[in-house]
């Protein structure tokens, strides 16, 4: 049996339609495949791109409530001092009434006796 050289050639047309039809397949499964990867690193750096920003903003309010913390501080360390001066100036106030009370109760012991020499029998 002789192969004719119509026979060659449509062997060879129809492996080509093959070889085409098969490159085209794998093209576009690579195609598909390298679109899938690429949405993948996109969803993946919009991922990262979110914790990055969740860790700034974590950062700032890091940053604010220890301004805050610092700012609190200060203001219970004024309050305290501004306490301890009114505390020491009653505290004083205090001490000057307890000594004019004492002044006053030696004053009330000494007119006692004076009342009683005073005093008519």
């Amino acid at each position: 049996s002789t192969i004719s050289s119509k026979d060659i050639q449509r062997e060879t047309e129809q492996s080509t339609e093959e070889l085409a039809m098969r490159a085209y397949e794998e093209l576009n499964e690579r195609s598909e495949s390298a679109e899938e990867a690429s949405e993948e690193f996109s969803d993946e750096s919009k991922r990262q791109l979110e914790l990055e920003a969740d860790e700034d903003e974590k950062e700032e309010e890091k940053k604010s409530n220890s301004q805050e913390h610092e700012e609190t501080v200060r203001e219970v360390a004024s309050d305290l001092d501004e306490f301890s001066h009114e505390f020491n100036e009653a505290s004083d106030k205090r001490q000057d009434g307890n000594l004019a009370e004492d002044a006053i109760n030696d004053l009330l012991e000494r007119q006692v006796p004076v009342e009683e020499e005073m005093s008519f029998d």
